[in-house]
């Protein structure tokens, strides 16, 4: 009798994982450098957007702002693949917020699927 109700929480258990699932995370470590506008004077810069997609190439439609730094925990990924992109936010001589270029292309596979629970059955 024991043994049985184990085995019936156990797949209870598989049952509820299959409900509840779980997302994806990717690590993202942004390196800047160097930290100047094309003229070589200094840039100061303010914060990176990461975008991310399931399409090599892009489009990168979901956009994850962040503060300076250099590593940070992109949550919530899709399953599947996902490409990450950064761009790097910095202050023009006018005060405005502008966007540089892209950086290269992250890739993180999300594989968040879980077997299905068995049936038992017991005479």
């Amino acid at each position: 009798m024991k043994t049985l109700r184990i085995a019936m929480a156990v797949v209870l258990l598989g049952m509820l994982m299959v409900v509840i699932g779980y997302a994806g995370t990717a690590q993202v470590t942004i390196v800047q450098d160097p930290d100047k506008w094309s003229d070589g004077s200094p840039a100061t810069i303010t914060g990176h957007n990461i975008y991310y997609g399931t399409t090599k190439g892009g489009p990168y439609p979901n956009k994850f702002p962040v503060g300076v730094g250099t590593n940070f925990s992109l949550n919530s990924l899709p399953t599947g693949s996902n490409y990450i992109v950064v761009t790097p936010l910095a202050k023009n001589l006018a005060g405005a917020v502008v966007e540089g270029p892209i950086s290269n292309e992250g890739f993180k596979l999300v594989d968040d699927r879980t077997l299905p629970a068995c049936t038992i059955s017991v005479n």
